[in-house]
């Protein structure tokens, strides 16, 4: 093991929680079932752990505002864990080169950001990194990659004006994202096969999902507030999503392209729209409608692909447009069900 402090130092910051403004920390080990600890308090303070081995263990906890903290692992088998409160704070994980990782990352306070990236050695084995990331507060923002084959990601975010980006590249990887709060926004890529939760709970969130690959893409996606967006891009064969809308004002827009693929899902309340695109066959599309003055668009290119919307409720709007010819085996179908008062509706198939 070698240390880039002096012992006295190291066994402070090791004991006891750091109190003086502008200080640092520094730590590095090389070996088998090291463990580090930093605690720090106050203002401007920086960490930095650097570890190399198998079982390793890195936990940095953080109070006050300014913050810097950085652990970087390259290692099998390992953990991270940063936790910081207050403002301002920055919190970056980096596990590199290994599998069977797991990192950790919670902030509580406003303006503050996070990094994390884990790269696995794997991209035909399921045998990924973990990542939880944890924000509460205000105008927190948080940036997630991860490459590799059978990745884990779960972000949770509570406050108002929080921002989530995350790409996952590989195989078999999972993303399950909850943003309670207001103006909060997610954005969600996936290269390869993989599935993916996402939910919002309040008013005008924003989330994106992008998935593509291989087959087997799998999401479920889910809103409740008003005034909320999302926006679903899916690509290639047996892919599946499923969505939900609670609540007035809201949008959803989904593209799908590929094969024998699904899409559906409802909406309860006022004034809200959902428009899905297929490009490919085999598809069986259905969305489900309850209250006023909502809009439901379903628009399929292909051949053996099945429409359906049901509406309930007075003034909503329904279209199902259908095109790319006829097969004697596995013809178009479109069905549209509304009930209520000054209703629209229209199917054209060609």
């Amino acid at each position: 093991m070698r240390v880039l402090i002096p012992f006295a130092a190291l066994a402070f910051a090791l004991t006891a929680p750091c109190v003086l403004a502008d200080s640092s920390a520094v730590l590095e080990q090389n070996g088998t079932d090291n463990q580090a600890t930093l605690d720090q308090e106050g203002s401007d303070h920086s960490a930095t752990q650097t570890q190399y081995g198998v079982r390793l263990s890195s936990d940095i906890t953080q109070r006050g505002s300014g913050h810097t903290a950085i652990s970087e692992q390259n290692a099998y088998d390992s953990q991270v864990s940063i936790d910081q409160s207050g403002a301002g704070n920055y919190g970056a994980v980096y596990q590199l080169g290994g599998e069977s990782n797991a990192a950790g990352l919670s902030q509580d306070g406003y303006a503050n950001s996070a990094t994390l990236r884990q790269e696995s050695v794997n991209f035909d084995v399921l045998i990924g990194n973990t990542a939880t990331i944890s924000q509460s507060g205000a105008t927190n923002t948080a940036d997630v990659q991860q490459d590799g084959a059978g990745n884990w990601l779960q972000a949770s975010a509570s406050g108002t004006g929080n921002s989530l980006q995350s790409v996952q590249s590989g195989i078999g990887t999972s993303a399950t994202v909850y943003q309670v709060g207001d103006n909060n926004a997610v954005s969600v890529n996936q290269d390869f096969s993989g599935s993916a939760s996402l939910s919002q709970n309040g008013n005008d969130n924003v989330l994106a999902l992008t998935q593509g690959g291989l087959e087997n893409p799998r999401a479920t996606l889910s809103q409740t507030g008003d005034g909320n967006q999302m926006e679903a891009n899916v690509q290639f064969k047996f892919n599946a999503l499923e969505f939900a809308q609670e609540g007035d004002g809201n949008s959803l827009f989904v593209d799908q392209s590929g094969r024998n693929g699904s899409a559906s899902g409802s909406s309860a309340g006022n004034d809200n729209s959902a428009s899905l695109v297929v490009d490919g066959d085999d598809y069986v599309v259905s969305i489900d409608q309850t209250g006023d003055a909502n809009i439901a668009s379903l628009d399929s290119a292909g051949i053996g692909n099945l429409a359906s919307i049901v509406q309930t409720g007075s003034t909503n709007q329904a279209s199902i447009s259908q095109s790319g010819g006829f097969d004697t085996f596995t013809p178009q179908t479109a069905r549209i069900t509304q009930t209520g008062d000054g209703n629209v509706a229209s199917i054209v198939q060609h």
